[in-house]
């Protein structure tokens, strides 16, 4: 599989960004920038073009910011 899903929730429109990050904290790729209304949401990730190892996803609003880790193995 060379993608995974990032879902989240929001309980009212915001703007978001959701950022990866390496091992190392280097900004690998923004997969989402812009805004999103209240309810779930999932965005994709393609992996393919990553080395193996794992990655951080923040997931960043105007009020909150969660960060999640991944391993990315092949």
């Amino acid at each position: 599989m060379d993608w995974t899903t990032v879902s989240y929730d929001l309980p009212k429109r915001s703007n978001v960004r959701i950022d990866v990050f390496d091992a190392l904290g280097r900004s690998v790729e923004v997969i989402f920038d812009g805004a999103r209304a209240a309810g779930k949401h999932a965005t994709i990730w393609k992996t393919g073009n990553v080395a193996p190892g794992t990655y951080y996803i923040r997931i960043k609003t105007e009020s909150k910011e969660w960060v999640r880790s991944l391993t990315v193995a092949r």
